[in-house]
């Protein structure tokens, strides 16, 4: 099972305080075994196949979509469609690229902790969003959650990004909002499971 180097710390942090609790005591030792193996099962990082139609954008992350609507992208006032999907604490959290492009804009805010499911969430925890150009404008935005309290970003202004690509992580529970454009048609409803990677959002039309 392939492992995100993020995880890498936290594996070994855990590893040692795992064989440090076996001495004081079994029952603990077990206890912070099974905190090990989560940890190692959070931060995998599996291997997803992407679809042959270059014009399909795919889901940036796993998770449950809970809710699709109409909103303003981060600092724009142009309204986008919205697609917000919740990663629980077991779904994968590697964030990857739903349509290749380039890199425009990436902003990070700081903000609040609160649960990710919320309207409080969307509107004031820490986020770090990208403006990605290419025959799709869209938005991609990662927002950390209450338990989530670190959002990792390897992209840059100027990148040139691949469908499908991995680009981020959000650390133990969070949310991913896609804003879209209008060329942009949607196949996914609220309450849809995503594979990040894999599962189709919509097909990007031509202008």
């Amino acid at each position: 099972m392939r492992i995100h180097p993020e995880g890498t710390a936290f594996i070994i942090g855990s590893a040692l305080l795992t064989l440090l609790s076996y001495i004081i005591n079994q029952n603990l030792g077990n206890l912070f075994l099974l905190t090990t193996l989560f940890v190692v099962y959070f931060f995998r990082n599996p291997k997803r196949i992407m679809p042959d139609d270059e014009n399909l954008m795919v889901s940036p992350a796993d998770g449950i979509i809970i809710d699709i609507s109409e909103d303003k992208a981060p600092q724009e006032d142009e309204t986008y469609q919205r697609i917000s999907i919740f990663l629980r604490v077991w779904d994968v959290h590697v964030i990857r690229i739903p349509f290749k492009g380039k890199v425009t804009k990436k902003e990070h805010k700081r903000g609040s902790f609160a649960h990710a499911e919320t309207k409080k969430a969307l509107e004031n925890n820490e986020n770090l969003s990208l403006k990605i150009e290419g025959k799709a404008i869209y938005h991609v935005r990662q927002v950390a959650g209450m338990i989530a309290r670190r959002i990792v970003c390897y992209c840059e202004n100027g990148d040139s990004v691949k469908t499908g690509e991995r680009y981020g992580i959000i650390k133990f529970g969070s949310r991913v909002d896609l804003y879209l454009p209008k060329n942009v048609k949607i196949f996914v409803k609220k309450g849809q499971t995503m594979v990040g990677g894999e599962t189709v959002i919509g097909k990007v039309l031509d202008q």
